[in-house]
């Protein structure tokens, strides 16, 4: 790393080390629970579209893009379709939901809402957001492993174990910290990701070149190239394996949480998806503009945004934009971390284990902190695992399979639960159980078809069948 790239880098770091200062003291005065905070439209907006937009967002899909073309675009088409939906049929309700439960977590907020004394409810979610968000985690720190190496030619693993520190750092801020510093990965993202295809096509020449470069290729440029039944089920299948997702993310829902007012959360969406929109079309720019950008390819597809950016870029202000790129991922991880270990912690041992007379409610509570720490340190040390032996893993496969994942296990319940009249526990815990099952194990077989597809299909239809049962 030069002096100049570590001078960037120190400022950033100074910056996410101010921020955390600030979010420590915010949640001594607040708590830590999300719905303590008072977070404004613009704060909630980015925090809840920037905590899921980090290694996905700069290197798998420009890089998917880069190698087939527009029809990846729908990819990101469906994301913003279903962000929408989730906007409106899942941010007000649960803040509603939160208040009237005083809950601060998904796992509290199924209990309550199906009356579940037994823990079941509680202890489910908890092992899926632990298998899920371990895993997610794994991916997160072999992103931050490659972006440190090609960034600042740091040594893989010398990166991943920096960023595992940052992290635990960050945490030290709470759920405060970590909206905060979310918020700030968004704006400078959004900046960087406006700011770089543009120049990139002015380096290039124009939209000639990138019009030479496809046809010679064989790429296409048009998103409604369907030709055949098997094309249209592929783009059925490329929205739903992101865009369902959405709806059952924990770590997007926590920040719907802390926003001031429900009755901003209009504005929020607003902003959200005016987000959302302008850098899903300026990834597209990145991959379409890449093809002539980089005529000879690439080693390493996933790379090709954070090469054009220290290709475009002086030295200090390539640093700036590839540590927006670095805090961005280590931010994300941080909220998987946050509320995975909350679940765990306070829904797990703090809730369920006294119910059995495991533990008496007040060592419990009094254990409580100690537990949330040591789940981060179990979920640091699977998390390093993963990142070291998948450091030459497809990012966007590996994201996939975790986002699938926690979208496929929630997703149902969560919109079943806000928007209908179901009272069934029974089928809470059928519906729960078969969707995170699927979810493991669906993709193992090797179909095609994605394993949240198939998770919510079966998913719904459990909870259906045992609800009617139950009726009876």
């Amino acid at each position: 790393m030069n002096i100049v790239m570590a001078a960037a880098f120190i400022a950033y770091i100074a910056l996410v080390i101010l921020l955390t200062k600030i979010g420590q003291n915010r949640s001594k005065k607040n708590g830590n629970a999300p719905q303590n905070h008072t977070n404004g439209c613009l704060i909630t907006a980015l925090a809840a579209h920037a905590s899921d937009m980090g290694g996905w967002l700069f290197m798998g899909f420009p890089a998917a893009v880069y190698a087939q073309g527009m029809p990846e675009a729908w990819s990101a088409i469906g994301i913003s379709f279903f962000m929408f939906l989730t906007w409106k049929f899942v941010a007000p309700q649960i803040c509603d939901a939160a208040q009237k439960y005083q809950c601060a977590t998904l796992a509290g907020f199924f209990a309550h809402r199906y009356n579940d004394d037994s823990g079941i409810l509680r202890c489910m979610t908890a092992l899926f957001s632990f298998i899920f968000y371990a895993t997610y985690i794994g991916v997160g720190l072999s992103i931050l492993g490659h972006l440190f190496t090609a960034a600042f030619n740091i040594p893989y693993i010398v990166g991943v174990i920096f960023g595992i520190f940052l992290i635990a750092y960050i945490l030290r801020g709470g759920f405060a910290s970590v909206t905060l510093i979310d918020a700030l990965g968004g704006g400078f993202l959004f900046c960087v990701l406006m700011f770089i295809p543009a120049l990139a096509l002015y380096n290039i020449g124009g939209i000639a070149p990138i019009l030479s470069a496809t046809q010679a290729k064989n790429i296409p440029l048009t998103i409604f190239s369907i030709n055949s039944l098997t094309q249209f089920k592929e783009l059925i299948f490329d929205m739903s394996r992101w865009g369902l997702g959405y709806f059952g993310q924990p770590h997007i829902i926590i920040k719907f949480l802390g926003i001031d007012d429900v009755a901003n959360m209009g504005k929020a969406k607003v902003i959200g998806m005016t987000w959302q929109a302008l850098i899903l079309s300026a990834a597209v720019s990145i991959g379409l503009i890449a093809i002539a950008f980089f005529p000879q390819g690439l080693v390493d597809n996933d790379l090709l945004f954070i090469t054009m950016i220290k290709q475009l870029l002086p030295t200090f202000f390539a640093g700036l934009a590839l540590c927006a790129m670095l805090i961005s991922v280590i931010n994300i991880i941080g909220s998987h971390v946050f509320v995975s270990s909350s679940i765990v912690s306070e829904d797990f041992f703090e809730k369920t284990l006294p119910r059995y007379g495991i533990i008496s409610e007040q060592k419990a509570e009094k254990l409580s902190g100690t537990v949330a720490g040591t789940s981060i340190m179990l979920m640091c040390v699977i998390g390093f695992i993963v990142a070291y032996y998948k450091q030459h893993a497809s990012i966007y496969n590996l994201i996939e399979y975790t986002w699938g994942g926690l979208g496929g296990s929630f997703g149902p319940l969560v919109l079943v639960s806000l928007n209908t009249t179901m009272a069934s526990r029974a089928a809470a815990i059928a519906g729960l159980g078969v969707c995170g099952t699927t979810c493991i194990f669906w993709p193992l077989l090797g179909t095609g078809i994605p394993a949240m597809l198939i998770s919510f299909i079966l998913g719904l239809a459990t909870m259906l069948v045992v609800n009617y049962i139950n009726k009876k």
